[in-house]
């Protein structure tokens, strides 16, 4: 109840209702094009400036949103009968996606794809099912507190291409700082979290195998002879300043908080700890 309350007065303090679309259809039919070729600029955000159609299309997003959070399943991709791969986005995925694809398409052709491309040819392509503790599955996670400023760094920034425009009524803005974007994310409940933002323990089951994205993508290549080559790299996010710089005392509270249970189940521990003196010792 008191992590509802929270949400609610997030969207009192920061909801814009009126906020003009972010036309999510049009930006997938354009890079899932496959004769599009590098992808192109375009006008992403329809500056509509009928209010009252802004508003009903805002509570609409809303409404799906938290439909499709409750809702929400694992997101797992069928490599072989006996094997799935439980994708974790901010986590390599991109790069999994990848390979898997290289699989079905020729080199020639997924290589022109941009990450975009790549991630939606997937949803699309590769075969998702339901998981069960019966069945192989691996996941790769990260860095808790890296990956949040990860999805930061990927997400805010670009007027043009700022998929969270609509995203519960607004209450994030292209160009927040990140401080304000962790202080906003801390008030959303954990089952309401886009899949970005969501602690990855949610997205994992009993008899899942981990893989760490820090130790790169060799220990995954005995799985199967579609991740053979571990030397492709895709989607890297590229920062302004080091990672962890990107937080103060304030943020790293409020994300240890967050991703508790992602910092103590994938054994992130003495990584925080080391990444909490850090900001400790910053000028």
């Amino acid at each position: 109840m008191i992590a509802l309350i929270r949400f609610f007065n997030l969207l009192v303090k920061h909801a814009h209702p009126f906020q003009p679309k972010f036309d999510f259809e049009l930006w997938k039919k354009h890079i899932t094009d496959p004769n599009a070729g590098p992808q192109p600029r375009v006008q992403y955000v329809n500056r509509d400036r009928n209010a009252l159609k802004n508003f009903l299309f805002n509570l609409r997003v809303f409404a799906s949103s938290l439909i499709h959070s409750i809702r929400e399943k694992q997101y797992v991709i069928e490599i072989e009968k006996d094997l799935h791969y439980v994708r974790i986005p901010k986590c390599g995925s991109t790069t999994i996606n990848y390979l898997l694809l290289k699989s079905i398409y020729e080199d020639s052709t997924i290589q022109k794809y941009t990450d975009d491309q790549i991630d939606l040819l997937a949803d699309s392509t590769l075969k998702h099912v339901e998981i069960n503790s019966r069945i192989n599955s691996f996941a790769i996670v990260r860095n808790p507190l890296h990956r949040l400023v990860s999805a930061y760094q990927s997400i805010f920034g670009n007027q043009d291409k700022f998929i969270y425009q609509n995203l519960y009524l607004g209450i994030f803005r292209y160009n927040d700082d990140f401080s304000s974007f962790v202080q906003k994310l801390s008030c959303i409940p954990v089952s309401l979290m886009d899949q970005n933002l969501r602690p990855q323990y949610t997205f994992v089951k009993a008899g899942t195998k981990i893989f760490k994205l820090e130790d790169g993508f060799q220990p995954i290549q005995n799985l199967h002879p579609v991740f053979g080559d571990s030397n492709i790299r895709r989607n890297v996010t590229v920062y302004s300043k080091d990672w962890w710089q990107f937080y103060d005392k304030s943020t790293f509270k409020i994300a240890e908080s967050i991703y508790k249970e992602d910092i103590e189940r994938f054994n992130y521990t003495n990584e925080i700890r080391e990444l909490k003196l850090r900001i400790l010792n910053m000028k």
